[in-house]
């Protein structure tokens, strides 16, 4: 099968296999299937070639939302890292060696290896979907010079009349200390997500991704076992006597709990289960149950579960 071959070359061909007969649908249908990934694969390798690549702002991203800036004129700066294998390897073309620190400014440390990508994402207000803008190999990276680049964005986007209004990230601690130098404080005793750049005429609010502030609630309600709450004590045992009630017992209580919820280990990255299980629906039968007297002071953890389930 060569890449050249039609979808009337296949046909012909499988009808020269096949002694005349007519082929198979299924084998047709499936080299034809073949064909079509085969020959996007070539066309997309083809088109990465013109595209720098290089880490930093990409060009080519923001000249393709400058052609449809009616959906991408009010957006979200999604901020997120991604450990990567450390590896050095040559560019063979241009001469070049890959996989050190990389911040976009033309100048790689040549000392340093990369174990992070660090990528801004932009999603629309208006529409559903995400897109990359710019990628940075990085090391370690301070909160202060991911202030700069989260600033270096921000104002290539206003530049070309895109606005941000929110920029949201993980619970980093770098992430944490980048808010601070954009003027902004995400301590829970003195909160102030909103903060002002030089040029921007509008405020910039800065806040946690929620899916992932969902994720590490569960998780550290699971290690610590106990919360103390301003309701009295959270427990998770209080969410595992819950799911044992309903398989021991059959009774259906209205959640969502499975064995799944209770062992997540294999599935920490699901925000699913993280959702369903800090949910009003479990805070609900443990009310029940409390009522029922099958289970002690749930107080704490039905205010918990409560306030978790406003997060999303």
């Amino acid at each position: 099968m060569t890449m050249s071959m039609t979808p009337l070359a296949f046909t012909r061909r499988h009808r020269k296999l096949s002694g005349g007969r007519k082929p198979s649908l299924y084998i047709l249908n499936r080299d034809l299937h073949t064909w079509q990934i085969m020959t996007f694969l070539i066309f997309y390798n083809s088109w990465l070639e013109g595209v720098d690549g290089r880490p930093g702002i990409s060009a080519a991203a923001l000249s393709i939302i400058s052609d449809k800036h009616n959906l991408y004129s009010d957006v979200c700066l999604i901020i997120d890292a991604m450990h990567i294998k450390i590896s050095v390897s040559m560019d063979q073309t241009n001469n070049e060696l890959f996989g050190f620190v990389d911040l976009g400014d033309g100048q790689q440390g040549v000392e340093t290896e990369a174990t992070e990508i660090l990528v801004f994402m932009i999603s629309s207000l208006k529409l559903h979907g995400r897109l990359p803008i710019a990628y940075y190999s990085t090391n370690r990276l301070s909160g202060k010079a991911m202030a700069d680049l989260v600033r270096n964005a921000i104002q290539a986007l206003d530049t070309r009349g895109f606005c941000v209004y929110v920029v949201t990230m993980d619970g980093a601690a770098c992430n944490v200390s980048m808010a601070k130098y954009l003027g902004c404080s995400l301590n829970i005793t003195s909160i102030n997500p909103r903060n002002t750049l030089p040029g921007i005429d509008h405020d910039i609010y800065i806040y946690f991704y929620p899916c992932n502030m969902i994720k590490l609630i569960r998780n550290n309600l699971e290690k610590c076992e106990k919360w103390q709450t301003t309701h009295g004590p959270a427990k998770w045992d209080h969410i595992k006597l819950v799911h044992s009630t309903q398989d021991s017992v059959g009774l259906p209580l209205g959640t969502r709990l499975t064995s799944c919820h209770i062992n997540f280990q294999n599935n920490k990255m699901k925000v699913s289960l993280a959702v369903q299980t800090l949910s009003k629906s479990v805070a609900a039968a443990l009310e029940l149950l409390h009522a029922y007297m099958m289970v002690g002071d749930v107080h704490g953890t039905v205010h918990l579960l409560k306030i978790s389930s406003l997060i999303l």
